[in-house]
């Protein structure tokens, strides 16, 4: 999988717009988007210094150290499904 400038551009785009304002009053929809994308913001592709959870969480409004303290199952269950091999295939 390649991540050029122009990738990383769209899929900013998507976060925004399923992070838009008139949604984030929705705690529980903020909140299910939120730790789906942990996973997808820490793909090997991405480059940090563009992407972090941790900004898209905090322009959301929520503070991301509660809720990966009050959502720790539901995070690890999420990584456990849907992480990368950590080898080549």
């Amino acid at each position: 999988m390649a991540i050029g400038a122009s990738s990383l551009s769209l899929l900013k785009n998507v976060v925004k717009a399923i992070l838009c304002t008139p949604l984030l009053d929705n705690a529980l929809y903020v909140k299910h988007v939120l730790v789906r994308l942990f996973v997808v913001a820490h793909h090997p592709h991405l480059p940090r210094y563009q992407w972090s959870w941790v900004d898209i969480a905090r322009r959301a409004n929520v503070d991301p150290g509660s809720l990966a303290t009050t959502s720790t199952d539901e995070f690890m269950r999420l990584l456990a499904e849907k992480s990368w091999p950590t080898e080549k295939v």
